[in-house]
């Protein structure tokens, strides 16, 4: 059940403000780059590992527990802005700069409230003359010049991580990915979506497994 985090975690809900500020700026500023071959713009969705690309955790430099040595944010925000950023070749070329929208911690509920609460972009950013031919045959295979956004997701680590076994975290993922998808069919019906979805990092608290299984599950080795 889609929901977001209690209103006790404030740093979280003034995070979640900030970037539906982001995303309406981004919407409201008018399409900076109509070259015939434009880029996409890039829309980055995740937690704490998505937020990083900002050089941030909750929206503030990272405290001593995430380990971070000192100008680690900087030398992280450096490295998005070599590959992303306005004076890159892609940044050069996308028609607008990439949103980077991540929370510390989410998981694939309170993401999916994230989404539909303000974290959607919803501006059309290509003309009538650039939407796809609806005509075409191969419904799978289609120019990149006939997308407006690439959406990149980053998303299941804190189910795990919280306690939730493999099978209900691989669904929340695929709830995740949908509601993208679903947003975009209502808000662009006449444009292709394209997401790419990033598996899972590894993880190096599986000792937590060892306290779930059993009774949770009876294999500790397959969490099933």
């Amino acid at each position: 059940e889609p929901q977001p985090w209690p209103e006790e975690e404030e740093d979280w809900h003034a995070l979640h403000e900030t970037l539906v500020k982001r995303v309406e700026e981004s919407d409201s500023s008018s399409s900076s780059n109509q070259a015939k071959d434009y880029l996409p713009q890039l829309v980055f969705y995740g937690d704490s590992i998505t937020e990083g690309w900002n050089g941030t955790s909750f929206g503030n430099l990272p405290g001593k527990h995430r380990m971070w040595t000192t100008g680690e944010d900087e030398s992280i925000r450096h490295v998005f802005a070599n590959a992303f950023g306005d004076k890159s070749d892609w940044g050069e070329r996308a028609l607008e700069p990439p949103l980077v929208l991540g929370i510390s911690g989410s998981r694939t509920y309170d993401f999916i409230w994230r989404v539909v609460n303000g974290e959607f972009p919803i501006s059309s950013l290509l003309g009538k003359a650039e939407e796809i031919d609806n005509n075409n045959d191969d419904d799978d295979v289609f120019p990149i010049e006939q997308l407006e956004r690439i959406y990149i997701l980053l998303m299941g680590t804190n189910n795990l991580g919280g306690g939730m076994l493999p099978e209900p975290t691989l669904k929340g993922m695929d709830a995740a990915g949908r509601t993208i998808l679903q947003m975009h069919e209502k808000h662009f019906p006449n444009t292709p979506a394209a997401m790419l979805f990033s598996e899972i990092l590894p993880r190096k608290d599986d000792f937590r497994a060892v306290k779930m299984c059993p009774p949770r599950c009876k294999n500790v080795e397959t969490l099933e």
